[in-house]
């Protein structure tokens, strides 16, 4: 191996390690969606005045958010990103999956955003129609488990 082989692999194993670290690897189980923050992303080009909101906040998104079974089962979680249409009229139309995870934790998410009630972009104080992307964050297991050590405090 060459000495810049060596220096190259030498720098790549610690800027793995210096990553693993910094995302809290070895910690006691994942937070998912740490890094996320609970609110709609317009996409790149979007020009309002106002983004769009979520009546209710992201606490909406929470009340009607449920864990399924299935991605129970399979000990699954993560974040789904949903990509919609706000209308004029504050509907999200034209929903589509962005990125996914595991089948019932994306079905889960479909239904929470057709449900979500939004108030629309504005653009001179008229209401307008905007591209969006929605992170719907499922801890699953791990969220039971953190809520579950507080309540036997």
């Amino acid at each position: 191996m060459t000495k810049l082989a060596t220096s190259v692999w030498m720098l790549s194993l610690a800027g793995f390690l210096l990553v693993g670290f910094l995302s809290g690897c070895g910690s006691s189980g994942p937070l998912v969606g740490r890094d996320v923050e609970k609110r709609i992303y317009l996409l790149e080009g979007e020009k309002v005045d106002q983004p769009p909101e979520i009546i209710g906040g992201y606490d909406a998104v929470e009340k009607l958010k449920s864990y399924p079974s299935a991605a129970e089962e399979d000990d699954a979680y993560g974040v789904i990103w949903l990509q919609c249409t706000v209308s004029a009229t504050g509907k999200a139309t034209r929903i589509q999956l962005a990125q996914g995870g595991h089948p019932a934790l994306e079905t889960e998410a479909l239904n929470v955003i057709q449900r979500l009630e939004f108030r629309p972009a504005l653009k001179g104080g008229a209401p307008i129609q905007s591209e969006v992307q929605i992170p719907i964050i499922f801890q699953g297991p791990y969220a039971k488990k953190k809520t579950e050590g507080k309540e036997g405090e």
